[in-house]
């Protein structure tokens, strides 16, 4: 099998293909049914507080490892703790797609007792497995089977109930009828059960299936004549056959029984308005807020259904009249702000939106509301344009209130002015510093995850300002990482370097970025050789170990290199061994010793890791020329030892002389798709090209689609041609349609088309 896949190897590129993961809204963890034994309260109270964290963060597999740990402990101190740990369990495994474990999981809990709160829960979860992968078919078999097994349990009530929601949402209707008739008969004393009644009615008229609906009500009826629910609903289908007569009569019926519903009186309103007396209409819609006129929610419900009726001058009343009872709801200012932009008066828009950028709190998600509504009156340069205007605006108003400061400073944010936005915010935490840090931080990271360069400048002022080590500490990291991206290795460094020195962490990311970035071995070789001398737990160690070998390897002390590898390549089962093992390889390769070389890789290949591919690459590649001089592939090698330096002009050099040399040698279209690289790694994006073209003119099959993905990937995120990108990938789709990138190819495509 070994030879097998050694004989069939070759260099393949590393394709990431992002996926759009939906997160769903985490629940909130049950209370317990009785308290632990008081030594034990503090401890698991403690650990349970991490894994719930754990699980907010969406870290699911440390959640688990943390609830399992609990679980194995509560055992023998609180069995009434079990069924609650147990669905947080299956909540985990759930969240990680461990679908069967989870199932074990909550159906363990509903058999265990099937009249349990925990049970009812369980079958939440059951569904809820199926639903969040819109299985909604799924769903409603897997609840009819708890059903089935439960029957007059409280488990089963829920299974039928949610098995009447899932056969509707799968488009089943008449299984989604049958299974509400069968738990209205069967669990005549659910709460759920006027809920499932009213969703009955609604699919029968729906489907304008009348008579059962009416059939249904009536006897309802019969039973609770004064349920002015009932006597609603039967309004409602009335008013769905157009028997407007019966629908009125019903309507005030039920009104009179519950005067206040909001409901009612929006229905009947609506009814009138239907029937052209839209006088009658208001006055009963009007009802909606004087019943309760304290209430800032009655008038938003009147304004909704005025708003709905197109009703909008009396709209604008309602809402004024919400905000004065309640002067700093977001809602309430957007929706007002809506009526206006509907009416096409756009300053009322504005200066509605600015008031309540004025008076609402510090909370991101109420200020978010607004600021969008905003940017959204126009779009492109129109509102670039607006947003201009707005904040010269409030410039002119030379006040300095923290509110207008921040707005100023978001404003210009959305206005795509950082400079202006980053100004505004240090002016706004020099009034109010506890509120500076999170809310410049979100904005950091939304220039972060787009890709602006002004994210860097926003990151030196969180750091230059931030009071909290460890917030201070995470913008540093984040900072050296765009930098990292960007190939500011002397910005990164610098940037690493102000973060506490003790910090074995960051020292040793240090000396990562001065070792394979920066090339500066001698540096990182004296950080590597200080961390030595400190008391490390095993992990550093072995960090630092691998590091200071590597330091020495790229700096030419071959043996020494090996000093250090061997004792870690011999600790068998251990994460450092393949690194340790290929580092060996590499020490052998670089002093042209092949045969140790391919013995040293063929041991790193034998445990597949993620070196295997690499160490595989390089069996073939010593094996394939092998030639009476090996002179060609010493060549290669030098190259190779060259770039792992980060003398690339050196390296260029090299492999151009050997090409030349050596035209007719079997690496030469390894040497070329090194040149290839080498060109792209200087940004000669042409040039580059041109190599990766040399490199398909020779037919090798597997190399050439990797030529060709490589030409393709130049276009479209280096030169930016969407055009050549497409044609580029659609040519390796149609010439290496068996090739492993040929996937990412047609990905692109489809994305580019």
């Amino acid at each position: 099998m070994f030879n097998q896949l050694l004989n069939n190897h070759r260099k393949k590129g590393n394709r990431w293909i992002v996926s759009l993961i939906l997160l769903l809204g985490v629940l909130s963890l049950l209370s317990w049914a009785q308290p632990p034994p008081p030594s034990n309260l503090a401890s698991i109270q403690q650990a349970l507080q991490k894994a719930y964290d754990l699980f907010y963060d969406r870290k699911y597999q440390a959640a688990l490892d943390a609830y399992l740990k609990i679980s194995n402990g509560a055992a023998s101190t609180s069995s009434a703790r079990t069924p609650s740990i147990r669905l947080n369990i299956g909540r985990c495994y759930a969240e990680l797609g461990q679908d069967k474990h989870a199932l074990q999981i909550f159906s363990a809990i509903i058999n265990g007792d099937p009249d349990d709160s925990y049970a009812t829960q369980a079958v939440y979860q059951v569904g809820n497995l199926f639903v969040q992968r819109y299985q909604y078919d799924q769903a409603g078999r897997v609840c009819q089977q708890i059903l089935d097994k439960h029957p007059q349990t409280q488990s089963g009530a829920i299974a039928g109930y949610l098995a009447g929601q899932y056969w509707y949402y799968a488009g089943q209707t008449e299984k989604s009828i049958q299974a509400y008739q069968a738990f209205l008969g069967d669990y005549p004393a659910s709460p759920y059960r006027s809920s499932a009644l009213r969703s009955l009615v609604q699919i029968w008229i729906k489907a304008q299936q009348f008579e059962p609906a009416e059939r249904l009500l009536k006897d309802q009826l019969s039973q609770k004549s004064q349920d002015s629910d009932l006597v609603e609903q039967l309004a409602d289908l009335y008013k769905a056959q157009g028997k407007l007569d019966l629908a009125f009569q019903l309507y005030r019926s039920a009104l009179d029984k519950a005067p206040d519903d909001t409901d009612l009186l929006k229905k009947l309103g609506e009814l009138y308005a239907e029937s052209g007396n839209r006088q009658q209409a208001l006055a009963l819609w009007s009802k909606i807020a004087t019943s309760n006129p304290n209430q800032y929610y009655r008038y938003q419900q009147m304004a909704d259904i005025y708003v709905a009726n197109q009703l909008y001058d009396q709209a604008i009343v309602a809402y004024r009249s919400a905000l004065k009872l309640n002067p700093t709801n977001a809602y309430l200012y957007t929706e007002l702000a809506g009526v206006y932009k509907i009416k096409g008066e756009i300053p009322q828009v504005v200066d509605t939106l600015l008031k309540a950028l004025s008076v609402v709190d510090f909370n991101f998600n109420n200020r978010d509301m607004i600021l969008q509504e905003l940017a959204n009156i126009y779009e492109g340069e129109r509102q670039r344009q607006l947003l201009t205007e707005v904040l010269t605006k409030l410039e002119a108003l030379n006040q300095n209130s923290p509110k207008r400061l921040l707005t100023l400073a978001e404003i210009s944010f959305h206005a795509q002015d950082f400079d202006r936005a980053l100004r505004y915010f240090r002016q706004f935490g020099q009034q109010y510093p506890q509120h500076k840090g999170p809310m410049l931080e979100k904005y950091t990271r939304i220039l972060d995850r787009n890709g602006h360069l002004q994210a860097n400048q926003f990151y030196q002022a969180l750091i230059a300002d931030s009071p909290n080590s460890q917030s201070k500490r995470n913008s540093q990291v984040e900072l050296v990482k765009r930098y990292q991206r960007t190939g500011d290795w002397e910005q990164a460094l610098a940037t690493l370097q102000q973060i506490e020195a003790k910090d074995i962490s960051i020292q040793l990311k240090i000396a990562d970025l001065l070792l394979h970035s920066a090339y500066r071995f001698s540096e990182a070789e004296q950080i590597y050789r200080n961390l030595s001398q400190r008391s490390l737990s095993v992990q550093y160690r072995q960090q630092v170990n691998l590091g200071l070998a590597e330091t020495l390897l790229l700096s030419n002390r071959f043996v020494a290199a090996r000093s250090i590898l061997q004792p870690i390549s011999e600790r068998k089962g251990t994460a450092d061994q393949a690194q340790a093992l290929k580092l060996i390889g590499d020490a052998y390769l670089f002093e042209h010793n092949f045969e140790s070389a391919i013995q040293t890789y063929k041991q790193v290949a034998q445990l597949l890791t993620d070196y295997t591919n690499e160490a595989l690459t390089w069996m073939v590649r010593i094996q394939s020329n092998s030639d009476s001089s090996k002179e060609p592939l010493v060549r290669y090698v030098e190259a190779e030892y060259l770039k792992r330096k980060g003398l690339i002009t050196e390296a260029t050099h090299r492999c151009r002389s050997a090409i030349q040399q050596y035209p007719q040698s079997l690496i030469v279209d390894d040497l070329r798709w090194m040149l290839g690289n080498l060109y792209l790694h200087q940004k000669q994006f042409t040039t580059a090209i041109q190599q990766y073209r040399q490199v398909i003119s020779q037919g090798n099959g597997i190399l050439s689609a990797e030529a060709q993905a490589q030409i393709a990937d130049i276009y479209q995120f280096e030169i930016k041609d969407r055009e050549q990108a497409y044609q580029s990938y659609t040519t390796l789709i149609e010439h290496y349609g068996d090739s492993v990138v040929s996937a990412y190819a047609q990905q692109q495509a489809d994305a580019l088309r």
